[in-house]
């Protein structure tokens, strides 16, 4: 039994009934650094502060099995922590209390590390989900008792996988380190972010007062995202969705929080400005994780369809493309748009066969309206994920070929954001397109960080100016001149332009003084289904009446 003692606990202190120091074995006087002599007759608490003992100590001994954690004072002013077992002995000298105390700090050491493991991100040091949901409850326990109002933000990152696909997961991890870092040093110490897992932040903003302050703080912290990253002597560029849910209005506990604020991040994704707010009216949209996995069902189920949307040369008024755009007939919701499913293809990795059963499926179309003597073409959008499939070039050429298609009747659209991921490889993978005879276009221009020393690398036909500045450039001079200069940056760089979301009269007019090459939107026509458009075909040709413009 001593032997068990001594190698559980070092130290032994003895005390009488009054709490005095009797006497002190070699390793308690190491472990306080006081000799005996220093101590002897002196009250326990200058060693273990709050260890002050009476003559009633005996009936408030703690038992032998029921140590407890204390910590001791040095003489040097340092502390350590400690477990102390105490009993108590008899004897002709009267009543005496026996401390075993042993040096606990690489337990408490390794207890506060598996307690940090249990509620930080091991990989960002960021608090994770459990200590998120913790600082969530305290707020919303605070926003009752106060009636202070707060917000929550979901950020989910675009197209990050393409991120390890192209560099590995090291780098992946590096570059979370670095936006994680980003984002705490644009936050105050009373805010929190948190890590949820993948590439999934929240932010709690414990003061917000406003949804104004909240959009202000959400652009912020969507600008340090977007800022530019050296990788491997590269520079990527990556961009966030992010979702706004505020205490009380959108929700009065944790959970309908954070389920309100993701669901307005699936609504940001597509967006321009990348962020949305939570509306009531979104809880009765699809649940997204119940789509993901329907989704991988859509194809088997033939419950996705294309549309096409007319693209017309504005000096002959032809039409002289059109481009395709997939919709999901849901068995249980009003047609799809591709804003309510194509971020889930993404993140579950359905983009890639997505996108070939598009380019199948309307290349199929094509030829049959090549048969019958309309010279159109046909645009595809391309994703990041399939651009950087090392397999895309053969495999849009075994489909066209099935399709007794020609690869110069497909137009490839990609985003300026989908080239810059990783633009070594999507130069090589665009000029094995563009040498199949395939046209190539760049699709949302003005939108993402082009560079153009790539620009005038890639073996592009066209740039198409993305709506945003398109819409409103009849009453706003500053995108009058956007779009002129990219008109201008185009023509001298050899390409042709395209306008998107024409939906007046003044704006075709104002883009054809400024010598736009072709246009689309809902003044030429909404997308249409191929029945619509081959009636069209049939009805009108391909010339747009000029009388309706």
């Amino acid at each position: 039994m001593k032997k068990a003692l001594k190698s559980r606990y070092d130290g032994i202190v003895i005390i009488n009934e009054q709490g005095a120091i009797e006497s002190l074995n070699a390793v308690a006087q190491t472990l306080f650094s006081y000799a005996l002599a220093d101590v002897k007759g002196r009250n326990i608490e200058l060693l273990i502060p709050g260890l002050y003992l009476t003559n009633e100590l005996s009936q408030s001994t703690r038992p032998l099995e029921n140590s407890y954690e204390a910590k001791i004072h040095r003489r040097d002013g340092t502390t350590i922590p400690v477990e102390v077992l105490m009993s108590e002995t008899i004897c002709d000298k009267g009543n005496f209390f026996v401390l075993l105390i042993r040096d606990v700090g690489e337990r408490v050491t390794k207890r506060a590390a598996l307690e940090y493991q249990v509620v930080y991100d091991s990989l960002t040091g960021l608090p994770n989900r459990i200590l998120f949901y913790d600082r969530l409850h305290q707020s919303i326990l605070t926003g009752k008792r106060l009636g202070s109002p707060f917000s929550i933000f979901i950020i989910d990152l675009d197209d990050f996988h393409a991120v390890n696909d192209n560099y590995g997961h090291y780098a992946g991890d590096w570059v979370l380190q670095q936006l994680a870092s980003r984002l705490s040093g644009e936050l105050r110490e009373s805010d929190t972010v948190a890590r949820l897992g993948g590439d999934e932040f929240a932010v709690l903003l414990p003061t917000t007062e406003s949804v104004e302050q909240a959009r202000q703080v959400a652009d912020k912290l969507l600008q340090v995202l977007r800022e530019p990253l050296e990788l491997e002597g590269q520079m990527i560029q990556l961009s966030a969705s992010l979702g706004i849910a505020l205490y009380p209005a959108h929700g009065q506990d944790a959970q309908a929080l954070i389920q309100h604020a993701d669901l307005a991040m699936s609504t940001a994704k597509g967006s321009h400005d990348s962020q949305a707010i939570y509306q009531p009216d979104q809880a009765r949209s699809p649940n997204n994780l119940k789509l993901k996995s329907e989704l991988h069902q859509a194809l088997e189920n033939n419950e996705l369809v294309l549309h096409y949307q007319p693209k017309v040369d504005m000096k002959s008024g032809r039409m002289v493309s059109v481009e395709a755009l997939v919709r999901w007939q849901h068995p249980n919701y009003d047609l799809m748009s591709p804003d309510s499913f194509i971020h889930l293809a993404e993140q579950s990795g359905f983009i890639r066969p997505l996108g070939l059963w598009v380019t199948r499926t309307a290349m199929a179309q094509c030829a049959k309206w090549r048969a019958a003597g309309y010279a159109l073409n046909v645009a595809v959008n391309l994703s990041v994920c399939n651009l950087q499939d090392e397999d895309l070039p053969d495999q849009l050429l075994d489909l066209i070929n099935g399709c007794s298609a020609k690869a110069e009747w497909l137009e490839l659209e990609i985003t300026e954001s989908a080239v810059m991921t990783d633009p070594q490889h999507a130069l090589k993978v665009l000029h094995q397109l563009s040498g199949f005879g395939m046209k190539l276009s760049i699709d949302d221009f003005g939108t993402g960080y082009s560079s153009l020393t790539y620009l005038k690398q890639l073996p592009v036909d066209e740039i198409k100016i993305d709506k945003s500045f398109i819409l409103n450039m009849s009453e706003e001079n500053e995108d009058s001149v956007i779009v002129r200069a990219t008109i201008d940056l185009a023509h001298n760089l050899g390409l042709k332009t395209v306008a998107e979301g024409v939906v007046s009269y003044k704006t075709w007019c104002l883009l054809s003084a400024l010598g736009c090459d072709s246009a689309q939107g809902y003044y030429i026509s909404r997308p249409l289904t191929a029945e619509q458009l081959t009636r069209w075909l049939e009805e009108t040709g391909p010339r747009v009446d000029w009388a309706h413009f």
